[in-house]
């Protein structure tokens, strides 16, 4: 079962997640070290987007595969944590940078504030609708991003895409019991389509710091496995379409069951993909496919569609 009740996994004082992801993690590593290094042999310099306390990426290994190293989350902090949690030597800690601060998807810094206060004093339907469309219009990649401009060999992007307007939802949540069935339908509908907008700014985020020939890992957390999510009944058959690596069985789920935001960022990266080539790309290992099962908690887990991309293959624009 991949739910384990005998792990508390929220006591980071003691350890965080890093013994509950250990399986993740190494997944990551050996992709990377198989499909990025193995096959394309980038290896000169690797972004790490969405890298919070580093629970799912072995700092030693990427410095001793990479010369550079970078860490790139809104949370500055976190990322000291783990980088300090992973006690690198000194050779190693040279080779880590971290940058931070900012969203990846250029909302703004009012926008959940705003959203809040006119939830919270039940304003009219179609002024809230309006401002998160508003909102999602205007998102644009984060400025002051020149010195990063096609300067990565290699881009890992593990379990971001959900979370990029995740706040959004957080906060409608507390207050989706004073609107009908309807304006809850229709204020869904908006922050879908705010999610929609800002995986595209993401991605185009990561091909923007990527160079030209460069790898790009991403692994989607595709699937909720959990008692909220109703997913519990589904394991034997996830467990089937992943041991017998059945992506039209797992493409199948996806479509029914995709976690809002991965769901989406997976449709747009195929949208940048010459779809007729798909099945000769993938003989090729110009794009990999992998699926696991990410035990997250003791109360949830995930399914995890991962690609590996070699940008050649990428639409131009």
């Amino acid at each position: 079962m991949y739910l384990d009740t005998e792990i508390n996994t929220n006591n980071s004082e003691k350890w965080g997640y890093w013994k509950q992801w250990e399986a993740h993690r190494n997944m990551l590593m050996k992709l990377i070290n198989d499909n990025v290094i193995g096959i394309h042999e980038n290896r000169d310099s690797i972004a790490v987007f969405g890298a919070g306390e580093c629970d799912d990426i072995d700092l030693s290994f990427l410095t001793s595969h990479f010369n550079e190293v970078y860490l790139i989350d809104i949370d500055i902090q976190a990322m000291e944590n783990g980088k300090k949690n992973q006690k690198l030597t000194d050779l190693e800690d040279h080779k880590v940078a971290i940058i931070g601060g900012f969203d990846f998807a250029g909302i703004s810094k009012q926008f959940y504030m705003k959203l809040e206060e006119l939830l919270s004093k039940n304003q009219p339907l179609d002024t809230i609708a309006r401002f998160i469309r508003e909102e999602a219009e205007q998102l644009k990649m984060p400025d002051d991003l020149d010195a990063l401009k096609n300067k990565f060999s290699a881009v890992l992007s593990a379990g971001v895409h959900s979370q990029i307007c995740n706040g959004s939802y957080g906060i409608f949540g507390k207050y989706y019991k004073g609107y009908n069935e309807r304006e809850i339908k229709l204020i869904e509908e908006e922050l879908k389509y705010l999610y929609t907008q800002a995986v595209k700014v993401y991605n185009d985020l990561l091909l923007y710091v990527a160079k030209a020939d460069a790898s790009l890992l991403l692994a989607f957390d595709m699937i909720e496995i959990s008692e909220e999510s109703g997913m519990l009944e589904y394991v034997p058959v996830i467990e089937e379409a992943i041991a017998k690596v059945d992506n039209a069985a797992n493409t199948s789920l996806i479509e029914q069951h995709g976690v809002l935001g991965s769901r989406e960022g997976r449709i747009d990266i195929n949208s940048r993909i010459n779809l007729e080539n798909f099945s000769e790309y993938l003989d090729e290992g110009q794009i990999i496919q992998n699926y696991w099962v990410w035990p997250f908690d003791n109360q949830r887990a995930y399914m995890i569609c991962a690609y590996t991309i070699h940008l050649s293959i990428l639409k131009k624009n």
